[in-house]
């Protein structure tokens, strides 16, 4: 199966969704281009944060859609990164399977904008949420989700957590399950007032989590808070993971999930990872 990644110049966002979608579908032949691209070498800028997040970048220069028309018209899925992207490449291209990241955001904050002339802090948040969407979109795409829904709600500051902690629950109902993805500040205690089973995820988090999913596979639980015990330097390292897309797909098969993440801003600084405990989700609700 062929995914294929476009953006304006192949430098910034196709790179950095194709790296994502090769780090955790490593399955899928995976291509990318750029509508207006010339052989540039791609920015070590890109590179160096795909290497932190630990999804590294493959291509070395960059490629033009015209010189790719073959590649692109026999791909199964094309994420265009805007509708702009998108129109051009509608016009260089023949295939049907296009879609553009702008229309796939479930939320503004996630709305990805062109981060050409961007350094630092801001190139990284555009790329976080760039990475975010197109890994939705492959989840979509294979058909991985089941038929019951999976939902990240993430407070915009650490002051909006008590009301993504209210709506969280009011979306639970005492059936269906809530993951607690908050790995730089975990809080077991924000969930005692619940009035539902809680378990503590120790040790490491992927493997932890995945034999949990399996014992209330077994117990055909249909409600639980599942928290983790300890902090992470680097959660990026955990949300970019097939192994945790996988459990919470599966747990998914059973009842409504919730993903309760960390903050998109903490002390006046957007996190660019935040975006990433939202990979598996098919909406994506913000709380001021």
């Amino acid at each position: 199966m062929h995914v294929s990644t476009v953006c304006k110049y192949n430098q910034a966002r196709s790179i950095i969704g194709a790296a994502a979608i090769r780090k955790i579908f490593p399955e899928l032949s995976v291509f990318s281009a750029g509508v207006q691209a010339t052989s540039t070498n791609v920015p070590e800028q890109v590179r160096f944060i795909a290497d932190r997040w630990g999804i590294p970048v493959q291509e070395s220069t960059s490629t033009s859609v015209t010189s790719s028309v073959e590649i692109l018209n026999s791909s199964d899925l094309i994420i265009a990164a805007d509708e702009e992207v998108a129109h051009l490449l509608g016009q260089s291209v023949n295939n049907k399977s296009i879609v553009n990241l702008q229309e796939i955001s479930t939320a503004i904050e996630f709305t990805p904008h062109d981060p050409t002339g961007m350094q630092g802090l801001q190139m990284e948040i555009e790329l976080a949420k760039v990475v975010a969407l197109t890994i939705q979109e492959v989840v979509t795409f294979l058909k991985l989700r089941s038929k019951n829904s999976i939902t990240a709600v993430i407070p915009r500051t650490p002051q909006a957590e008590s009301r993504a902690i209210e709506q969280t629950l009011s979306a639970n109902k005492s059936k269906g399950f809530i993951l607690d993805l908050n790995l730089r500040t975990p809080d077991a205690s924000i969930w005692k007032d619940a009035h539902l089973p809680i378990t503590i995820i120790k040790g490491d988090y992927t493997s932890e989590l995945t034999k949990l999913v399996s014992a209330l596979h077994k117990k055909k639980a249909t409600a639980a808070i599942l928290a983790p015990a300890y902090e992470s330097s680097s959660p990026e390292n955990i949300w970019l993971s097939r192994e945790l897309i996988n459990s919470i797909v599966k747990l998914s098969a059973i009842a409504p999930v919730t993903l309760l993440t960390s903050p998109l801003t903490i002390a006046g600084r957007t996190v660019p990872d935040a975006y990433f405990a939202s990979l598996a989700a098919s909406r994506v609700d913000v709380i001021s």
